[in-house]
């Protein structure tokens, strides 16, 4: 079982493969600067992990690839958010 790569930034993790627009875009997405609320811009830190050793895999699949050190939050780009116009990533 393959575990999720550890990172210093925010995992987003594709578990769906069929829609490579979908991916691509929902990537532009999270680059792009932020509104800060006090005037200035701030950008996600996150890695993109684009692996098909994590293809449609369940939440709970995806947890019991976390690392036991593991301390952040994961998003997911699932067949939801792929067939989504809106794009509703999964915050695990």
């Amino acid at each position: 079982m393959e575990m999720l790569p550890k990172t210093k930034d925010s995992p987003v993790i594709r578990t769906d493969f069929d829609n490579e627009a979908a991916w691509k875009t929902v990537c532009e997405l999270i680059r792009q600067p932020q509104p800060d609320g006090a005037g200035g811009e701030f950008y996600a830190y996150v890695a993109f992990v684009d692996d098909p050793a994590f293809r449609d895999l369940t939440v709970q699949e995806l947890l019991d690839r976390v690392p036991g050190d593991y301390g952040s939050f994961l998003m997911v780009m699932d067949k939801v958010a792929a067939r989504s116009p809106e794009y509703p990533i999964l915050v695990i």
